[in-house]
C-alpha cells in the first residue's frame, strides 16, 4: 500500500485544448493539499493557445471548484492563474 500524499503546489502547462486543460485541472484540484496552490499556465493572455485553458479555468471558478487567489504574467504569452481547490480532498496523507 502506498501513502496518498497531497501536493503543496501543482503547476499545469499541458495541452492547450479546453478538454485537456479541464482534465488536468480536475485531477490537480483533487490532488492538491488543503492549503496548496494550483497554477494553470496560458490563462487570460492574448495568444490563441490560451482560449482552452482560460475556458477551463473560468468554468472551474464558476462551478465553485477553485478559488482564484492571484494571477501572474511575465509577458503576453504566459498568464498564470493561481488558485486553491474548493473540492473535498482525495489525498489525505494517510495510508490506504
Amino acid at each position: 500500500k502506498v501513502a496518498r500524499i497531497p501536493f503543496d503546489l501543482i503547476f499545469i502547462d499541458g495541452n492547450h485544448s479546453e478538454k485537456a486543460a479541464r482534465i488536468d485541472l480536475d485531477f490537480a484540484l483533487n490532488l492538491v493539499a488543503e492549503e496548496g496552490l494550483v497554477l494553470l499556465d496560458h490563462v487570460f493572455t492574448d495568444m490563441s493557445e490560451s482560449i482552452g485553458p482560460t475556458k477551463a479555468w473560468v468554468g472551474a471558478v464558476q462551478k465553485g471548484m477553485v478559488k482564484q487567489v492571484s494571477w501572474h504574467s511575465c509577458c503576453s504569452r504566459h498568464g498564470i492563474a493561481i488558485g486553491q481547490s474548493l473540492l473535498p480532498r482525495i489525498c489525505s496523507g494517510e495510508k490506504k
